[in-house]
């Protein structure tokens, strides 16, 4: 029971908060003019992209290897940020 309580747990901060999955590896922030940052991820089985903003938002790629559309979302959003 506890093991399951704490995966709930786990579950809900990782999952209900945005931000990086556990599984991800990221590479290094890049600055945007107003403060903020973001930087590029890779799930973990190396099966999806997506830019994470500062502000928890994410952009998603196509797929791993096209992330034209998302770079882009990224590069706005930092414009703003």
């Amino acid at each position: 029971m506890r093991a399951r309580l704490f995966g709930l747990v786990v579950s809900l901060l990782v999952g209900g908060c945005g931000g990086v999955n556990l599984d991800s590896v990221c590479g290094a922030n890049i600055s945007c003019s107003a403060g903020g940052t973001y930087k590029q991820c890779t799930s973990g089985a190396g099966t999806g992209a997506y830019f994470v903003a500062s502000d928890g938002t994410e952009f998603h790629c196509v797929s791993a290897s096209d992330c034209t559309d998302a770079r882009g979302a990224a590069v706005k959003w930092c414009s703003t940020h």
